[in-house]
């Protein structure tokens, strides 16, 4: 027996929500490193994606902005769910994309892929919405840069060797360079271009 697709609601006041999510993520990227929690209580995502992921797609992605998706999600219901409410076309190359969501653990696509911007219009880069497995408890990193005003700690999980390496060219290209929106279930961490992070263990 066919078990028959459900399409997540998305917003049920898409204007009042949108709203107040796209806040929450300014305050995230103005705010490097520190946890925030989404309120997902009146929305539903789709499977395989955690409700802070879904909520910010919901409140940035539109029919302007092509969004990447790795395998495993735009072969399933997600790419369905993101087009039913947002109208926005998917990307098949990462250095289109406006925005995208990437495995914390995948090693590909590499950083440098998206989009870092041009020399006068370097607003014109990419957001990347990183998954990962959880925001806490997971190695350790030193956050520093503008917006912050005391040292900054946290430690996600599930991030693969070599990611804090490319982060830091991508900060070194300034003010060229993605933005990462870290995610887990129904938090978020934002780290703009401008940060500098420092795995407190060694790691790289």
């Amino acid at each position: 027996m066919n078990v028959p697709f459900v399409m997540g609601r998305g917003f049920s006041d898409p204007i009042f929500q949108s709203q107040a999510i796209f806040r929450l993520i300014l305050q995230a990227l103005s705010t490097p490193g520190v946890l925030l929690r989404v309120d997902t209580s009146s929305f539903e995502g789709p499977q395989g994606l955690s409700s802070a992921a879904a909520a910010t797609l919901l409140a940035l992605a539109d029919y302007e902005t092509p969004v990447w998706l790795p395998d495993h999600l735009v072969k399933g219901p997600m790419r369905d769910w993101l087009v039913f409410h947002t109208g926005a076309p998917i990307s098949e190359r990462p250095e289109h994309a406006l925005f995208a969501i990437i495995d914390a653990a995948s090693p590909d696509p590499a950083l440098a892929r998206f989009a870092t911007g041009e020399d006068r219009y370097p607003d014109r880069s990419a957001t990347l919405i990183v998954l990962c497995p959880s925001l806490e408890n997971g190695t350790p990193l030193m956050v520093t840069g503008p917006g912050i005003e005391s040292l900054v700690n946290f430690a996600p999980q599930g991030i693969r060797n070599g990611f804090w390496d490319e982060f830091a060219a991508n900060h070194e290209r300034f003010p060229l360079g993605v933005d990462l929106l870290l995610v887990s279930d129904d938090k978020i961490v934002g780290l703009p271009r401008t940060s500098k992070v420092t795995p407190l263990d060694g790691a790289a």
